[in-house]
């Protein structure tokens, strides 16, 4: 995103960047989508090319950071998710405050069983990874009065097609937060 908005701020479009960087326009909007990973060489000929050479060295640290986490969440989830999800439930057991933000799907403390284990398969299925997706267990809080939650979600994220498979009602939500129901 912040190559595109370089290019945007010198005037450039993606063809006359393209000129100027010496390769197909094919190239520019795959990195530009996100399709393609810049290499240094990338970074630095298109940085050139916007008159943002400034940039150039924050912009290789910010890619090299983003392969570095990918490749982290590859090696954590290489042998399936079960691990990886059971090790939050402990550390949200002591948690005292939570606050969640969730734009695609309804926050994991409002999914029923069987959606969170359809959303787990589909996920699991995504990245290549083997199904270990188990019964889950219900959401597990702190002690009434021990915590507090703030969970947002949007409208879209309780219409999302992945929750055609039970998705949480009203109801369950009802006890345990104030809800707004799209």
């Amino acid at each position: 995103m912040r190559l595109q908005h370089l290019r945007r701020d010198a005037g450039l479009t993606g063809k006359e960047l393209s000129a100027r960087c010496g390769w197909h326009p094919a190239k520019t909007t795959r990195i530009q989508k996100g399709e393609a990973p810049p290499s240094d060489a990338d970074i630095r000929t298109w940085c050139a090319a916007c008159g943002a050479d400034d940039q150039t060295e924050d912009l290789i640290a910010t890619a090299r950071a983003v392969d570095s986490m990918y490749l982290e969440w590859r090696r954590l989830h290489r042998n399936g998710m079960r691990t990886v999800q059971e090790g939050w439930y402990a550390m949200h057991e002591q948690t005292r405050v939570c606050r969640v933000y969730v734009s695609n799907v309804p926050p994991g403390f409002f999914q029923t069983p069987a959606f969170a284990t359809a959303l787990m398969g589909q996920i699991t299925t995504f990245q290549g990874t083997p199904n270990d997706v188990a019964k889950p267990s219900p959401p597990r809080s702190p002690a009434p009065g021990s915590s507090t939650r703030a969970d947002i979600a949007t409208s879209s994220s309780w219409r999302n097609p992945s929750c055609a498979t039970a998705p949480p009602t009203p109801t369950q939500c009802a006890g345990s937060c104030a809800t707004s129901w799209p």
